[in-house]
């Protein structure tokens, strides 16, 4: 992914992306990805938000983190961590 879109989500996904430094995949993701970020995040805002793996509390609190995104034999993969109940749903939707 370009530079450009690269910061885009970091900058307007900064928690979501905290451990995520590049994105393996092209710009015609872009659109895909953001959707799903802004849809992650809100759900994280949400005041009954419980992650169902373990996770760690880095001193802002509980969040979501998608860890790496990548395209794979023509797939788009999103590994993550941290998420509540019926987010992976939403990661599998654009995955494809």
């Amino acid at each position: 992914m370009s530079p450009e879109n690269t910061h885009v989500l970091h900058h307007d996904f900064p928690r979501l992306y905290a451990e995520l430094d590049s994105f393996e995949c092209g710009d015609e993701y872009f659109d895909r990805i953001y959707k799903l970020s802004y849809k992650l995040c809100q759900l994280a805002e949400q005041k009954d938000y419980e992650p169902e793996d373990l996770c760690f509390d880095e001193g802002d609190g509980i969040y979501p983190r998608i860890t790496q995104v990548k395209v794979k034999y023509g797939e788009l993969r999103i590994y993550a961590h941290a998420l509540a109940k019926g987010m992976q749903k939403h990661i599998d939707a654009i995955a494809v």
